[in-house]
């Protein structure tokens, strides 16, 4: 017999405990974008889809519009003083 006893050490491959899982809450996501700003966006673009437009299709249609904004401000930035928007 070992004169220590063996120390159980987890490895990468170890299977995690499921205790206290049920007890572990998680908040629900925050909205990033508001209601009036969704309804909006969706009351815009509707025409140009067949089908109903989602939350998520409106806050992924938000995202992109942001993005594209901030590469154009990207590519022309002499024009970035002149009184556009420059980055959002």
């Amino acid at each position: 017999m070992a004169k220590y006893p063996r120390r159980y050490r987890p490895r990468w491959d170890s299977p995690m405990p499921s205790a206290n899982t049920d007890r572990v809450k998680t908040p629900p996501p925050r909205p990033r974008h508001s209601r009036e700003l969704l309804d909006e966006t969706k009351q815009v673009w509707q025409p140009y889809y067949a089908r109903e437009l989602t939350d998520e299709d409106a806050r992924e249609i938000i995202e992109n519009m942001i993005e594209f904004v901030n590469l154009m401000a990207d590519l022309h930035p002499e024009e970035e003083s002149g009184g556009s928007l420059g980055r959002i």
